[in-house]
């Protein structure tokens, strides 16, 4: 997160409970500060991917995470790999 600034997340469906699990999606927007290898898009460019979350709770306390996030869609706007900004550099 720190090629970032000016994060925000939005919980977008959730948080879904079932027993011990708690299942959230969610969207975050960051505007681009630089440093990523091989990105192409300029400072400054705002870009938004989503994910979702699901936790097990234990004795009231988190005891496993599970994260799934398309980080892909974030560097396919940074053109840091193929995608709408071009291909990634080699």
């Amino acid at each position: 997160m720190a090629a970032f600034g000016g994060i925000t997340i939005t919980v977008g469906l959730g948080s879904s409970v079932d027993g011990d699990l708690i299942a959230a999606r969610w969207t975050t927007r960051a505007t681009y500060t630089g440093g990523i290898p091989h990105a192409t898009a300029p400072v400054g460019t705002k870009i938004s991917f989503s994910g979702h979350d699901i936790l097990r709770v234990a004795d009231g306390r988190f005891v496993e995470y599970w994260t799934c996030t398309d980080i892909l869609d974030g560097l396919a706007q940074l053109g840091a790999v193929s995608g709408p900004n071009g291909p990634a550099r080699s």
